[in-house]
């Protein structure tokens, strides 16, 4: 079943169509999830979990998405395991409720909040052992540090393109931008991450 198949059925109101939907993209949804959950959280919950929370949303959500599906399926549903997500992380992390509550106006979708340490989390995982904790907090401030003048955006078109590997298309309908604006600020974003480890190195 191709990615067509799946928008055509869901829109023409197939009752089985919701799951085979949400299986369709589970193991993209799923990555997504693995990337962003927040470790305090990894011993409690699992991203089956999350994912299954979305489910039920997208599920009650339906004839929202049937009434007008411009988006496609996946940007749809990746919006709404990100919200599912971050309802999880207010609910639980108590301490960043309101830290959360105030970044997720910075644009469209829910998208933004929390991506410098989604962001530093990912790229201290990607230079240090696993194994080496000291170095790897010590890392994650260096990148803290170095993406810090960075827009909120550009870090989240950093994760979406690099990380969670969408494509540049993807990335722009989620984020609500420009293909050529997304595809530039992807570039710049990834310039400006070439610095801030090549300065990390250095100091090593």
């Amino acid at each position: 079943m191709s990615a067509e198949e799946i928008h055509v059925r869901l829109t023409s109101g197939n009752p089985d169509s919701m799951a085979a939907a949400f299986d369709y993209y589970r193991n993209r949804l799923r990555k997504t999830v693995q990337l962003r959950m927040d470790r305090r959280l990894s011993g409690r919950f699992d991203p089956s979990d999350v994912l299954q929370e979305a489910f039920l949303t997208a599920s009650r959500d339906l004839p929202r998405y049937m009434a007008n599906p411009e988006a496609p399926v996946f940007v749809w549903l990746h919006g709404i395991t990100i919200r599912s997500l971050q309802d999880l992380h207010r609910e639980h992390l108590v301490a960043e409720k309101r830290a959360v509550g105030r970044e997720a106006t910075a644009f469209g979708q829910s998208y933004g909040p929390q991506s410098g340490n989604v962001l530093s989390e990912l790229i201290a995982d990607s230079v240090t052992s696993p194994s080496d904790f000291l170095l790897r907090e010590e890392r994650k401030q260096q990148v803290l540090q170095g993406l810090a003048e960075m827009e909120e955006i550009d870090r989240e078109v950093l994760i979406l393109r690099h990380f969670e590997l969408l494509s540049n298309d993807e990335t722009a309908m989620i984020l609500g931008l420009t293909r050529t604006a997304a595809s530039n600020r992807y570039i710049r974003s990834l310039q400006r991450l070439e610095v801030v480890l090549s300065e990390i190195i250095e100091r090593s």
